[in-house]
């Protein structure tokens, strides 16, 4: 197979270089935040890849290729077809429940369709469906030489009707009778037929009682008069009953396992897929199981050896999937766990589950950050995934901040520095020659370690006894004016500890108006000193929003119309800061409304974006676009780099106080119109603390989840300093990490483990980062990595 070559590559950024991907190998990108790393990767290798695709397609569907940007690169060959994994997903995509986003779901529905048994709701006594040869088998069998009466219901039809159709013999309450002697209100049933229970009567009993599955709907009772005198009736339904309530179990289809809208807005299970169990269990039994059990919950079904290929297919793929999962360390989540509930880092590693859980071959994987939320202790199980990808003989092209941990075939650095100062490739090495290049990288692998922080003197935040989920008497102590971080295995309990309980126990204390709901505990000391707990979530609605840019994040658009409304051409005009709004009427593009682009649907493809035609991206009307400051639209200031803008209003004391943290912690290169549903996660963090630092405040306690996902280790440091000058300013940091590099210059610690799930949940050691790295705990070995210069080998842990 020849190598993928991208020829020119001139996307965004970047500066026109030449780049080969041979086949079956595993490439690490690394770089900078903004230095490039994505425009080649996702905006040129993947982007062209969908373009193929598309232009493979019915000529209608071809027509949306000219609403599609072109990636700008001279030639591509030996293209193949891509999967990508992007950070930031639509917050939308976290709806559902986790075994629809690990692509589970549809396979799992699937084999209950194909293989469940139906079960009584009510007694768990199995059902059947009968077929006609089958009753005739049974009967034989069990009672051979019986003289048998096939009944069917009359119904509501009249004996009448019943003789019109050739039938004669009736059976009531008063015994066997004629059909011409029933009176007229009086229940009965029709008798399709009498004879002995004989081999040689067996096609004669088959006829019968088809014929009464189809006039009856399915029912038929025999009457059995045993040879020892004795006598009973026996159902049989060719479809399943049940004999206690006499209800009719559902028709088993797709529809009838998906998930319902529930009245929290979650989602829950249709209550009549209780009918089906395989292997023992129903869909909600399994939903609420750890994805670990399912794989021995399969090995009872017994569909690995069914006659069915279509079946074996479905199994097959099943169990690959799970045992991704399990190489991902997702193997604790139950699978019916909401979206909602699922931590950014477990939502990152199922949508990887998902493109990756059934491997294929001969396709190029395009990954960003797949380690996302996952411990070092867990991310050789996520290594040895890739790398049986690469040897199944697919590409890997893998965006990635591991820089100690590196074990691709070969590592590119895009750089040097992000924006304009990127685009370059600065190294195409080994792993093991990375801290020998000149790059960002290299730098940090030849930089001294952290020193060690002081004694913390002040007061104290204590949360204790907390106990929800997984939790066992957890504990967290933070000091409070400090960086404090929360570590541990994946799925060991950090987000339930702080997210779930810490910070909506605070909301209810801090504002009455709260509503949050959170997961018990025993007490919360130490809280009186704050003024409000904030969470920065990517997720959360200001940055969904597709209006939502960085210049309104920042609370830099305010001060800007302002601006632009108080000069004599926009008196003259009368034109108010209303209308320098890109979100309002009157002074906005209406093609686009104020987004500067247009959003293109494409079938079987994700959503892509267009410049708008009218505007040309520039957000305005004509009118308000005709108003300069100094030469420049407000259209022209906001594609301006936060680093320009500030240049361009370093006298102005509030936009220049706004935009200042941003440049300092490396978000220069930004323009300020940037979507912020385009943002990564550590740009979204940088940004929100950013705007944190630009106001005054009384001292806050701001949580985060992941900040350091999409960056850099040197634009880690960054974010430690931003972090830094929030709590010098009085403000308390607490990030749930499992990034060794942000939490080695953390002030304070708290590891809890050993391991996810029902083996974690317990508060395992409070200190600072040499205390734990000198622990016999997870998080030790990637600590001594950071704090004394080199790995060394993992500790065994306590049992």
């Amino acid at each position: 197979m020849p190598p993928l070559v991208l020829r020119g590559v001139r996307t965004r950024n970047l500066k026109g270089f030449d780049i080969a991907f041979e086949p079956g190998t595993w490439t690490s990108v690394v770089g900078v935040s903004g230095s490039g790393k994505s425009s080649l990767c996702f905006h040129t290798l993947h982007a062209e890849s969908q373009r193929r695709f598309l232009s493979a397609m019915a000529p209608a569907a071809r027509v949306l290729l000219e609403n599609i940007p072109r990636a700008e690169v001279d030639s591509v060959s030996g293209l193949l077809p891509t999967l990508a994994l992007e950070q930031g997903a639509e917050p939308s995509g976290r709806f559902g429940r986790a075994v629809d986003l690990a692509g589970l779901d549809l396979v799992l529905r699937s084999l209950f369709v194909a293989r469940a048994h139906a079960v009584s709701p009510s007694s768990g006594k199995a059902l059947r469906a009968w077929l006609p040869d089958e009753v005739s088998g049974h009967l034989l069998t069990t009672c051979e030489g019986a003289r048998l009466q096939i009944l069917v219901p009359g119904g509501t039809i009249p004996a009448q009707e019943w003789m019109r159709r050739g039938f004669v013999r009736a059976r009531s309450a008063t015994g066997a009778t004629e059909l011409s002697e029933l009176a007229d209100d009086q229940d009965f049933e029709v008798v399709v037929d009498r004879l002995v229970a004989q081999e040689k009567f067996r096609e004669r009993l088959n006829e019968a009682v088809g014929l009464c599955f189809r006039i009856s709907q399915g029912h038929c009772r025999i009457e059995l008069q045993l040879p020892d005198g004795s006598s009973r009736l026996e159902a049989f339904h060719d479809h399943p009953v049940c004999p206690d309530t006499g209800r009719e179990a559902p028709n088993p289809s797709l529809g009838l396992f998906l998930p319902v809208p529930s009245q929290n807005g979650e989602s829950a299970l249709n209550p009549d897929a209780l009918w089906y169990r395989l292997g023992g269990r129903t869909v909600a039994e399994l939903l609420a199981a750890p994805f670990q059990d399912w794989l021995s919950w399969l090995l009872t079904t017994g569909l690995a050896e069914d006659h069915d290929p279509a079946v074996i297919e479905m199994e097959r793929e099943l169990s690959e999937r799970l045992f991704c999962l399990e190489s991902l360390g997702l193997g604790y989540l139950e699978g019916g766990r909401p979206g909602s509930q699922v931590s950014l880092g477990e939502f990152h590693r199922l949508r990887l589950a998902h493109i990756t859980g059934f491997p294929l071959s001969g396709v190029c994987y395009v990954l960003d950050e797949p380690s996302t939320g996952l411990h070092h202790r867990d991310a050789k199980r996520l290594d040895a995934h890739l790398r049986a990808l690469a040897e199944a003989g697919n590409t890997l092209v893998v965006v990635e901040h591991r820089l100690r941990e590196l074990h691709s075939d070969r590592v590119l650095e895009i750089g040097p520095g992000a924006g304009a100062l990127g685009g370059n490739l600065v190294a195409d090495v080994v792993p093991a020659r990375l801290s020998e290049t000149s790059g960002a990288s290299g730098t940090f692998l030849r930089s001294a370690p952290p020193k060690r922080p002081a004694v913390h003197q002040g007061d104290w935040l204590r949360l204790s006894g907390a106990h929800g989920r997984n939790l066992s008497d957890a504990a967290i102590d933070v000091p409070m004016g400090r960086l404090c971080g929360v570590c541990g295995p994946s799925g060991a309990g950090k987000s339930t500890l702080v997210l779930d309980t810490l910070v909506p126990a605070l909301s209810r204390l801090l504002d009455w108006r709260s509503r949050a709901e959170g997961l018990p505990f025993g007490s919360l000391s130490g809280w009186e000193t704050l003024a409000a707990v904030e969470r920065i979530d990517p997720g959360d609605e200001a940055v969904a929003n597709p209006r939502s840019m960085v210049a309104s994040l920042a609370g830099l658009l305010d001060p800007l119309r302002s601006l632009f409304a108080a000069l004599p051409e926009a008196k003259m005009r009368g034109l108010g800061p209303e209308r320098f709004s890109p979100n309002l009427k009157g002074g906005r593009c209406e093609r686009c409304q104020g987004l500067g682009r247009v959003r293109v649907d494409l079938p079987y493809l994700p959503v892509s974006w267009t410049p708008c035609p009218i505007c040309a991206g520039a957000r305005f009307s004509r009118e308000v676009l005709e108003v300069r400051l100094r030469g420049r639209d407000l259209g022209q200031i906001l594609s301006m780099s936060c680093e320009q803008a500030l240049q361009e209003f370093s006298l102005h004391p509030k936009i220049a106080r706004i935009l200042s943290p941003l440049v300092d912690a490396g978000l220069g290169y930004l323009p300020l119109g940037f979507p912020s549903q385009d943002l990564s996660g550590g740009e979204l963090a940088r940004l929100r603390l950013c705007a944190r630092l630009s106001g005054a405040s009384k001292p806050h306690l701001v949580v985060l989840d992941e900040p350091t996902c999409g960056l850099h280790p040197q634009d880690t440091l960054r974010l430690v300093a931003l972090f830094s000058a929030l709590c010098a300013r009085g403000h308390t940091v607490l990030a749930i990490s499992h990034d060794p590099v942000l939490l080695s210059r953390c002030d304070w610690l708290c590891e809890l483990g050993l391991g996810a799930g029902a083996d974690g949940g317990r508060t395992l050691l409070q200190g600072d980062p040499w205390a734990l790295a000198e622990a016999n705990v997870p998080s030790a070995a990637s600590l001594r990595s950071e704090l004394f210069g080199g790995v060394e080998k993992d500790d065994l842990l306590p049992s």
